[in-house]
């Protein structure tokens, strides 16, 4: 059953969600396990955020890092494993870290903007 045939009861919909998590894990890798790892050698001496633009350019730099998290361990693991009909690929995470680099660009942009014109 995949999540769009829109069951009702809680455990069903528990273990849809636990199948796609099983599923989509295998391309992602535990990720989420390693960002903090990834942004303490990024910013080994911290990092200091204020204000609603320091922390949109730091919410989109978490989105490129799982980009290349993502991509790194699709390369590390072997086809047989990856879930085609759930996959993302590494074709579409270098699409969405191509956008998410656009965003970047633009919040950065727009920060000089709105700095300058204070």
């Amino acid at each position: 059953m995949a999540l769009t045939d829109k069951c009702t009861k809680p455990d069903d919909i528990l273990e849809e969600c636990r199948k796609l998590f099983e599923a989509k894990n295998k391309e992602k890798g535990d990720g989420y396990k390693r960002g903090g790892e990834i942004i303490k050698a990024l910013f080994p001496n911290g990092i200091h955020l204020r204000g609603k633009d320091s922390l949109n350019i730091y919410n989109n730099l978490i989105h490129i890092i799982d980009c290349l998290s993502r991509i790194t361990n699709i390369l590390s693991i072997s086809q047989e494993q990856l879930n085609y009909e759930l996959s993302e690929g590494i074709d579409q995470t270098a699409v969405d870290l191509t956008v998410y680099s656009a965003m970047l660009v633009s919040l950065l942009r727009l920060k000089d903007i709105n700095k300058s014109a204070e």
